[in-house]
């Protein structure tokens, strides 16, 4: 698409260059007046020595030696040169920027990034264009494989092994074989960011159960480290690790092991199945829930409150009763 304006451009250099050499000084010079060991000299000279004895009538009172004017490169046509180095780069989306070389205008950091934006989504676009028409030749070649190539052929290719596969397959295949290709698999990337994707990306795979860490290792990261797979790599992938016994925290406080704390019996039974010593620790103390006995004998009551016959009062809803004091006197239960 780019090639007339190549063309043109390469034009306009060739006559630049032509040009220059057109003028390269050229002299005259006095033959009357110049001596001839001197002109001798001056056509001896490396570059530009090409001078043109002339009589003396011919300087109307100039130096002995004049130089001939040289013609002017106009500058219209430099003017045009850029348009064309504007034009091809609009083709091609390649600017100073894209190809690594330094643009002499400033352009602002946001300017940049979305010029290289749209860029991208140019060329990605294009690449993807002319990957399918080269995909589509490669398939409609494809038939000509299938059915012209012999089991020999086939052989130097892919080996002999293989080659019988290939005998045995391509005549069942009832239509053309299916190609394809990435678009971006021949971009350059640069060595930092390929080592730091290999690397993101072991991390996030190799705990997948379902992908072969030692595979990933071999093919990704190793290759962009430059290690050699074949000494670094174990043979066989390690065997995975049993999973892991449940681990749990306990927390204990100077109050727990007080005996006259209702959670003191649990702590104890905890520190024992942990397997720690607690001989030293005193043993727990009656639950304060228990109804204690009341030492002051007293009188049993014989109202409208009292106990039924046989019977003794206690406190409510403990379903204990007091004993029988001797002599008949029972023990009053607190309020």
């Amino acid at each position: 698409m780019s090639r007339p304006q190549v063309n043109e451009l390469n034009k306009f250099r060739d006559q630049q260059i032509r040009m220059r050499d057109s003028n390269i000084p050229i002299r005259m010079v006095d033959s009357d007046r110049v001596p001839a060991e001197v002109l001798e000299k001056i056509k001896n000279a490396e570059y530009g020595s090409a001078p043109i004895p002339l009589p003396t009538e011919a300087f109307a009172g100039n130096p002995p030696i004049v130089e001939i004017a040289k013609a002017t490169y106009p500058r219209e046509n430099f003017t045009f040169e850029d348009k064309q180095d504007n034009d091809i780069a609009r083709t091609h989306a390649m600017d100073s920027n894209q190809g690594g070389v330094k643009n002499e205008t400033a352009r602002t950091a946001t300017e940049l990034q979305l010029v290289q934006v749209n860029s991208n989504v140019r060329l990605d676009k294009e690449r993807a264009r002319v990957l399918r028409w080269y995909v589509s030749g490669v398939t409609k070649f494809s038939t000509l494989v299938q059915r012209f190539v012999t089991v020999e052929q086939a052989a130097q290719v892919v080996g002999p092994q293989r080659a019988q596969t290939w005998a045995q397959t391509m005549p069942q295949v009832p239509a053309s074989l299916a190609f394809t290709a990435a678009p971006d698999s021949a971009l350059r990337v640069d060595a930092a960011q390929r080592r730091k994707f290999a690397l993101e990306t072991y991390a996030y795979l190799r705990n997948d159960p379902h992908v072969n860490p030692s595979t990933l290792l071999k093919q990704s990261v190793l290759p962009a480290l430059n290690l050699d797979s074949t000494s670094v790599a174990q043979p066989t992938p390690p065997q995975p690790k049993p999973p892991e016994a449940v681990k749990g925290i306990i927390q204990i406080k100077g109050e727990d092991l007080s005996p006259i704390m209702p959670q003191y019996p649990g702590v104890l039974l905890v520190l024992k199945a942990m397997g720690m010593p607690t001989d030293a620790l005193p043993p727990p103390m009656p639950s304060p829930l228990l109804v204690q006995p009341n030492p002051g004998m007293v009188k049993p009551d014989t109202g409208m409150g009292a106990a039924p016959s046989g019977g003794t009062g206690g406190m409510q809803g403990t379903g204990l009763k007091a004993p029988i004091a001797p002599g008949g006197q029972g023990m009053d239960n607190a309020d």
